[in-house]
């Protein structure tokens, strides 16, 4: 039994992605961008907004994007409007805000169904890209905010592609930051922490095996809306109060409920709009095959990895999972542990 508790460890460290608050370059480029919008909002006399971080920076689960792709921040941008006034009927009448106030000369900034994106470049190539997302508000007969809805649609699109969409923005950080293992404060938040690192091992195992681009690719939110559904810890305390931690198994079961669950393709948000995360995959049945046979030879390299006594054939398959991924650590096969072999048990007695 190989369990690479060093190795899954290690490899969490090469790819994580810390919060933006510990990320300066991003960190001013996104404040840079809301001063801006403030500004503009004040001059062109539109109603003011409330921000804050979101997605998987906000809810440390990012990891570092492949050497195609680049960066992304996902930034919330909360109207004080009435979405039932006839004025705001459009939702896509403040991402015209948005893009207006940022889109300064040489600036790329695009109407996404969304959101609005701030693309930027460094000599042609992408370097990272700030996603704001527009909220407006719903009031109550007493002037009382009950909801936020979520402007979806694009500047052209029919009128039918262009709605307000309910949504919950700070309720899915709260789930998986403040509520998931809560009662577990005993363990010090190993439980939470380990939820977190299979976050990124499921979304590293579908960022090297699904090209970027169309609807082939599982989103990072689906990956992790099949951890809050099925994930299980593997976390215990000896009687010395010692914590041991076994991702190889919280994954590798993880990975098991998802195959028994329809591979996860049915999973939902877990806060509003509840919408399905697979919508667009699985209007293809060639994607929803290539995704249900990569799903179970990871389940089969798991396996085949905790039943392995050699550690370095173990790291070996787990590696090949993830596509031969260079940060996932392969102890040297001659520094591994010796299999020890107990003697076999035999009566004393004589007779057959």
């Amino acid at each position: 039994m190989a369990l690479l508790q060093k190795q899954f460890k290690k490899f969490e460290e090469n790819i994580r992605l810390n919060d933006i608050e510990d990320n300066e370059p991003l960190l001013d480029k996104r404040n840079m961008l809301i001063k801006e919008l403030q500004e503009w909002g004040k001059k062109n006399d539109k109603p003011s907004f409330d921000w804050f971080n979101q997605g998987s920076y906000h809810m440390s689960t990012g990891i570092k994007p492949q050497e195609d792709e680049d960066h992304d921040i996902d930034v919330a941008i909360v109207y004080n409007v009435n979405i039932k006034d006839e004025g705001y009927k459009d939702p896509t009448k403040l991402k015209k805000w948005v893009r207006d106030g940022l889109n300064i000369e040489k600036r790329e900034v695009t109407i996404m169904n969304s959101c609005v994106r701030v693309q930027y470049r460094h000599k042609g190539e992408v370097q990272y890209h700030v996603d704001f997302a527009i909220y407006g508000k719903e009031f109550n007969d007493n002037n009382e905010e009950v909801k936020k809805h979520l402007a979806k649609g694009k500047e052209f699109a029919y009128e039918e592609k262009k709605f307000w969409e309910e949504a919950q923005p700070k309720e899915l950080r709260k789930l998986i930051k403040e509520e998931l293992f809560k009662e577990d404060e005993e363990l010090g938040g190993t439980k939470r922490a380990q939820f977190r690192r299979i976050v990124k091992y499921l979304k590293r195992w579908k960022d090297r095996n699904f090209t970027s681009g169309g609807d082939a690719r599982p989103t990072g939110i689906a990956m992790t809306a099949i951890c809050y559904e099925w994930f299980q810890p593997y976390v215990t305390k000896d009687w010395e109060g010692n914590i041991e931690e076994k991702d190889m198994l919280a994954f590798k079961d993880l990975v098991s409920r998802c195959i028994d669950n329809n591979y996860g393709l049915d999973v939902k948000l877990p806060v509003m709009p509840k919408n399905e995360l697979f919508q667009k995959l699985k209007k293809s049945d060639y994607n929803i095959q290539a995704y249900k046979d990569k799903l179970l030879s990871l389940c089969d390299a798991l396996v085949k990895a905790y039943n392995e006594t050699d550690p370095h054939e173990a790291a070996k398959a787990v590696k090949k999972a993830f596509n031969n991924d260079e940060d996932f650590p392969v102890p040297d096969k001659e520094y591994t542990a010796k299999v020890t072999i107990a003697p076999a048990i035999t009566t004393s007695s004589a007779s057959a």
